[in-house]
């Protein structure tokens, strides 16, 4: 089986270690990023099978990352994570599942099946409202 390149971009450090931790023990190839400036370089450098997004970060937001990715002609599956009000119907709008902050095992499961992941990963919280 191949494995995977998922790269997460999310502003909070833990949020980061903890999915890359996570994801890399389920067989994943994880790289990180701190915002979407981080994340636009780590696409072009190896584009990843896939994106686990954060939408409220400094310097370039998720919503300004998803934009100029489109914008250069890139189309890299995406899950979108966040607990802003509006990301779910931001995420419906370009496609994309969503994940609210926090979320389980079993929803991110479902999330990385629509992406084309491997699924059964557990049910237990993955993060809890502390990050």
């Amino acid at each position: 089986m191949e494995t995977k390149r998922v790269l997460v971009i999310d502003d909070q450090p833990g949020v980061r270690q903890l999915l890359q931790a996570f994801l890399t023990e389920n067989g994943y190839d994880v790289a990180g990023a701190s915002n979407g400036a981080e994340g636009l370089r780590e696409v072009e450098q190896d584009p990843p099978s896939f994106i686990l997004l954060d939408l409220i970060m400094p310097e370039m937001d998720g919503r300004q990352f998803a934009h100029e990715l489109s914008a250069r002609g890139m189309h890299v599956p995406t899950i979108v994570m966040s607990g802003d009000h509006d990301a779910q119907q931001w995420a419906q709008g370009i496609g994309a599942p969503y994940l609210p902050k926090p979320f389980t095992h079993a929803e991110l499961d479902a999330a990385l099946a629509h992406v084309g992941g491997p699924q059964r990963l557990g049910s237990s919280l993955i993060m809890d409202s502390r990050w």
